[in-house]
């Protein structure tokens, strides 16, 4: 069950990190975390998001 959730996180993670991607090209991993930490409002770890 715990790894259900884990796998349904990432997989937000990934879609929310190719949307940025897709509409800021010239942002790199540092701006993108910030934008989904700050503004977006999640609170997932910056080595988790770079791991994925």
């Amino acid at each position: 069950m715990q790894a259900d959730l884990l796998k349904d996180e990432s997989e937000e993670i990934a879609d929310l990190l190719i949307g940025l991607t897709d509409a800021r090209n010239t942002w790199g991993f540092g701006l993108r975390f910030l934008h989904l930490r700050n503004l977006k409002g999640h609170l997932w770890n910056h080595k988790r998001v770079y791991c994925i």
